[in-house]
């Protein structure tokens, strides 16, 4: 009888893997110090005895399995997560575009002979002017202060120069035509030029300009009228 427990006991817990070596043997041992005699394998004592060993034993086999079955004993499956709303772009509003002439004529640069650089801005509501373009001038004062020539290029163009700093900056050109209810001025071109200039009845020296005009219609260099602002 004593050799038989041993034996099961050994092959079921071998099997399982629950036990080591050394436990085993102490259960080998322990079972040959139990009595042989049939009488004491009958008292209630031992057999409750062997009840319980035998509830252990169940469970040391059992746990193990049950651990290993799916949902039991283990973390419930974590949903997954929402990614993140990306909050939506707010649209780029286009750049503003700068406003240019009417007749399409953008910033001049002129051609100074001091190599300033200065650019011309031509206001011309009306479209009078279809065209711009500079020539080179001098580094020389071909005419005093608010002085100017107009000279006839063709019938629909023609050449301003005048005066202004050897410095660079932005000169700004109004082109208009004079009222016809003042006398004498009917059907003449207006040109006023804005820049810097010293004060009146003062020296300072300057450069020539030179710019060439052409108009959307012709006209004569002797009906055109220049001013002169700062």
């Amino acid at each position: 009888m004593t050799d038989n427990l041993e034996r099961a006991l050994e092959e079921r817990l071998l099997a399982r893997s629950q036990v080591s070596s050394r436990d085993v043997e102490a259960l080998r041992l322990f079972a040959r110090t139990l009595p042989t005699r049939p009488s004491f394998w009958r008292r209630p004592a031992f057999q409750w005895a062997l009840s319980a060993a035998a509830v252990v034993l169940a469970a040391v086999i059992a746990l193990p399995l049950l651990f290993r079955a799916p949902g039991f004993g283990t973390n419930p499956t974590s949903q997954p997560t929402a990614a993140p709303t990306q909050p939506a772009e707010t649209p780029t509003p286009s750049p503003r575009t700068t406003s240019v002439p009417s007749a399409g004529v953008g910033a001049i640069p002129l051609l100074t002979g001091s190599g300033s650089a200065v650019i011309v801005r031509i206001d011309d509501p009306n479209g009078l002017v279809t065209g711009a373009e500079a020539e080179q001038a001098e580094a020389t004062m071909s005419f005093r202060w608010f002085d100017s020539s107009v000279e006839q290029v063709s019938p629909t163009s023609i050449r301003l120069r005048w005066v202004g700093y050897p410095i660079s900056e932005e000169v700004e050109l109004q082109v208009s035509m004079l009222s016809a209810g003042v006398t004498g001025t009917a059907g003449k071109l207006a040109l006023h030029l804005v820049q810097q200039a010293p004060l009146p009845q003062t020296d300072a020296e300057g450069e020539d300009r030179i710019l060439v005009r052409t108009l959307a219609a012709p006209i004569d260099a002797d009906a055109v009228e220049v001013t002169f602002s700062r």
